[in-house]
């Protein structure tokens, strides 16, 4: 009996660490029921720029402890650090308030939802962009639970943060994210899409961004970096799940 338990537990820790879709940072955990379903991040909050990303790393980090924080190089090159997704104007300044008169942050000012849309307008655009920002992140190692360019990703860490970046909040794992949005025929691919593959048994277990031409990027696994791979691989197309779309 004792052997069948201590075999029991062994496949139980194996299939954990090879799935790059089940774990997260633990202060990310309490938000993931909020975000079972995509959508668009309405009013959030900026408290910080820096030059350096370390920086902005570190005081993403710090307020993790008190909201979801993260942290993301702008077009203007700075890192800038931001939190929360707020329906309501006013529900975004007395959150921020509060921390303030905590002596959490410091000065801060509200993103409203129409800097989103003024850039990014047109879903050919929200496409591109997505497709940009995940190949800026080429050679960026694979990290278990990752989600930043300096210490890594995972896969859905990949797609999660290049989305978030556009606005755009997804739940934060590959099963997750595989049963939102709306399910895309393969001939129907079009950039910035997330496609999902079974690597190992009948689960949902990896993600990609469509990059078009039948390319996608993806944060593969343990020893590798973000890269590009072919959706015509054999390897890939025995293995392809579906394909879901997040907006028109």
């Amino acid at each position: 009996m004792l052997k069948i338990l201590k075999f029991i537990l062994i496949i139980f820790c194996l299939a954990c660490f090879f799935s790059c879709a089940t774990r997260t940072r633990p202060y990310l955990q309490p938000f993931e029921k909020e975000y079972a379903q995509a959508r668009f991040i309405e009013y959030s909050i900026q408290v910080g720029a820096f030059q350096s990303f370390s920086n902005a790393d570190a005081y993403s980090r710090e307020l993790d402890q008190y909201v979801d924080a993260f942290c993301f190089k702008d077009k203007d090159g700075f890192f800038k650090v931001r939190f929360g997704n707020y329906s309501l104007k006013e529900n975004a300044r007395q959150k921020a308030q509060q921390l303030k008169d905590m002596h959490i942050i410091d000065e801060y000012f509200i993103v409203l939802p129409e800097k989103y849309e003024n850039e990014y307008s047109k879903a050919s655009e929200i496409r591109k962009r997505l497709v940009d920002e995940a190949h800026s992140y080429i050679g960026v190692p694979y990290s278990w639970g990752g989600e930043d360019p300096v210490t890594g990703f995972d896969c859905s860490g990949l797609t999660f943060s290049v989305y978030r970046e556009s606005g755009i909040m997804l739940p934060r794992t590959s099963r997750e994210q595989y049963k939102t949005g709306v399910f895309v025929l393969k001939k129907d691919l079009k950039k910035g899409d997330l496609i999902f593959f079974k690597i190992r048994g009948n689960t949902v277990s990896h993600v990609g961004i469509y990059a078009g031409h039948y390319k996608f990027i993806h944060s593969p696994s343990k020893g590798k970096t973000v890269r590009y791979q072919s959706l015509n691989s054999s390897y890939y197309q025995k293995r392809y799940a579906g394909a879901r779309t997040y907006f028109n």
